[in-house]
């Protein structure tokens, strides 16, 4: 029922890429599921049912994410997104390949204004201590608990930091 559901608008394009360029900012493209006729009550957000069960519409999306043609359009969508932020970071900070990994893991975790925030503050020193002592610094200022240098994100960057030293090639 999914592939009848979208397979109009979706058999359209030949690659990932512009799939995923048309439906990656949802309604904002102009996607509007309420347009299929299996989305029948917008209240209860049912889009229709599957061997007894109510499926919604983010069911439906889970069940599309999963299929091939989905796994590829995020891994395209997350390639370009990590292209950009290396040539992003290697014209405005450093080429080091460790800083740079570190840069995309901030970027992709907390965005532009983050990653930046995090990169001014280590002054040119672009190793992998300094980009980690300066995402600490984070954890002292005690208007947010919602920084990328959080506690609630710690792990995350020393697992980080633990594959660029044990993986990157300088």
């Amino acid at each position: 029922q999914l592939t009848e559901m979208l397979a109009y608008e979706w058999t359209k394009y030949e690659n990932p890429k512009a799939i995923n360029s048309r439906y990656a900012n949802g309604r904002k493209s102009g996607w509007d599921p309420s347009q299929y006729p299996y989305y029948k009550d917008a209240k209860r957000k049912t889009v229709w049912t599957e061997n007894g069960k109510e499926l919604t519409l983010k069911d439906l999306l889970i069940k599309l994410i999963g299929t091939k043609i989905g796994r590829d359009c995020q891994d395209e969508l997350f390639f370009r997104k990590m292209s950009d932020s290396v040539a992003y970071c290697e014209k405005n900070y450093t080429t080091d390949v460790r800083a740079v990994m570190m840069y995309c893991q901030i970027r992709h975790l907390g965005g532009a204004s983050a990653a930046k925030r995090i990169f001014d503050r280590v002054n040119g020193v672009y190793s992998v201590d300094s980009i980690m002592a300066s995402l600490a610094l984070d954890r002292l200022d005690t208007n947010s608990s919602n920084q990328v240098g959080d506690d609630k994100f710690w792990s995350r960057h020393e697992k980080c930091k633990e594959f660029v030293q044990k993986y990157a090639i300088p």
